[in-house]
């Protein structure tokens, strides 16, 4: 029995060495080999940080698309100031009412980035007359949410024909 034992433990030995060299032998790499291999990963490194880095370039966040200036809602407030400008022939004594040049007037307002009309100025054909003050005084106050960036500078339009029809429908066009 002692025999076997030996016998059996002295087999084992001998196949324990053939079980662990079964398989696909590894080969070890040259220097030449490693160090291409470790370039190939820092390229790659560095190519995925730079697309890291370069992903938010072009994107905005939605507190910086709301710091710029609303050209909608500029366009609204403008529209209605315009409502209330058209009306200042009206506000002229009947005499001067007859000699009032009727037109178009534009009206140049540079907005301050607190949304407020920080200048103002009108066509010089009603320049200092009592109804450029009082186009000027309805469109200066004017005032749009607050932005972000450089002073905005818009020219609009103000009619002075009044012609209510023609306003009106104007108005029609504007607001499809």
């Amino acid at each position: 029995m002692k025999n076997t034992l030996v016998c059996a433990f002295a087999l084992l030995l001998a196949a324990l060495p053939l079980a662990g060299c079964g398989g696909e032998q590894a080969q070890v790499k040259t220097p030449e080999e490693q160090l291409a291999e470790e370039l190939a990963l820092a390229e790659e490194e560095a190519r995925r940080r730079d697309d890291d880095l370069h992903r938010f370039d072009e994107a905005t966040t939605d507190s910086e698309e709301a710091a710029q200036f609303d050209q909608r809602q500029a366009e609204l407030e403008l529209k209605r100031a315009t409502r209330s400008a058209q009306d200042c022939p009206g506000s002229l004594p009947e005499e001067e009412r007859k000699l009032f040049q009727k037109g178009v007037a534009t009206v140049t307002l540079t907005f301050s980035n607190e949304g407020r009309v920080k200048q103002r100025s009108i066509s010089s054909n009603y320049d200092d007359t009592a109804v450029g003050t009082c186009v000027l005084r309805a469109m200066g106050a004017v005032i749009v949410p607050v932005y972000q960036g450089p002073e905005k500078t818009i020219e609009w339009e103000v009619d002075l024909t009044g012609d209510p029809e023609a306003s009106a429908e104007e108005a029609k066009k504007s607001a499809k």
